[in-house]
């Protein structure tokens, strides 16, 4: 498959990790990390004027964003039926141009296969699947045989915090000690290891948020998908913590990470499983990466150009073989 620019790929080979976002951008060109950097201070800029990120349009060149969606190259004028692909930063894909994005190497793909077919990016950097399926219900034109595909799971484990604490009595009393075991760990020596509260209270955040919120909007959001004859797929995300071995540099990387993300990913990836692995339209994904000889992530869950044409694959693949293309 060639590439529509002329910048030379980046991932043709195995090379040495590296963990800064950029370190996978640069064979991309100066133009490109330029848009990168003003595409991350708009980000902030949203945030600051809307209380949230929106995905304002702009007139950038290799990361765009028009009506709110990130552009998806080689899509077919003429089209029969949309799929439309929703999740957060990991979906919108900033660390790649346009061309690279898992929605136009998907679209790509599909060029043989399903040329009626067009494929929107509905990544929203920091979204939830509560947001991105909200979006759905209330921006989407759904038409009979169009497909949905939610690609979740990180945003909603480490966003779970977004919940009240303070909602009840019980939230209230762990949220009040957690005060203070932080008071008395930046203050005395002794209480430097007290963590048991902040882990309970972390643990408690993170199964209410997916019980109470996730879960039942993913579902809700497949109700919605099935009345309306929409083929509806929730893909468990993968994460350098699945594929990642004890013996080599990416291992190491992650053991500069906070310990509580993997203990907070894992215990929030089971609860998914458990909660939604009896539904048929539920894959989960966490492994799709495990025979792969090239680098695929550019840091702990954002993809590279290589991470995205095999993410591509596997949709296309999921979707061919439940005969819904």
């Amino acid at each position: 498959m060639k590439n529509s620019l002329t910048y030379k790929s980046s991932t043709d080979c195995k090379k040495p990790f590296k963990y800064l976002d950029t370190a996978s951008m640069e064979s991309y060109g100066p133009e490109f990390l330029v848009e990168e950097k003003i595409y991350k201070r708009s980000l902030l800029i949203e945030a600051e004027v809307y209380g949230h990120v929106k995905s304002v349009d702009n007139g950038l060149s290799l990361i765009t964003i028009t009506n709110r969606r990130r552009l998806t190259v080689t899509q077919p004028r003429k089209f029969e039926r949309s799929c439309f692909l929703l999740g957060g930063s990991t979906v919108f894909n900033a660390q790649v141009p346009n061309d690279l994005t898992i929605a136009s190497q998907m679209q790509q793909l599909l060029i043989l296969l399903s040329p009626n077919l067009i494929v929107h990016n509905l990544g929203l950097s920091g979204a939830t699947s509560d947001n991105r399926l909200s979006f759905m219900q209330e921006n989407l034109m759904l038409r009979p045989n169009d497909l949905v595909i939610l690609y979740f799971g990180v945003n909603d484990v480490c966003f779970s915090g977004q919940i009240d604490q303070k909602n009840n009595f019980g939230d209230l009393i762990i949220y009040s000690i957690n005060i203070l075991v932080n008071i008395l760990r930046k203050n005395f020596q002794m209480f430097s290891r007290l963590r048991l509260f902040q882990k309970l209270n972390l643990r408690r955040l993170t199964k209410k948020y997916l019980i109470e919120v996730a879960v039942p909007s993913i579902v809700q959001g497949y109700s919605i998908c099935k009345a309306k004859n929409v083929n509806f797929l929730a893909v468990l995300q993968p994460s350098l913590f699945s594929v990642a071995k004890p013996d080599d540099e990416d291992w190491k990387y992650l053991k500069k990470l906070p310990k509580s993300l993997n203990r907070t990913l894992e215990y929030g990836n089971s609860l998914f499983i458990e909660e939604l692995g009896c539904y048929d339209f539920f894959v989960d994904g966490r492994n799709l990466f495990a025979k792969s000889d090239k680098q695929v992530f550019c840091d702990w869950v954002h993809t590279t150009e290589s991470g995205n044409l095999a993410l591509a694959n596997f949709f296309v693949d999921e979707l061919t073989k439940r005969r819904w293309i």
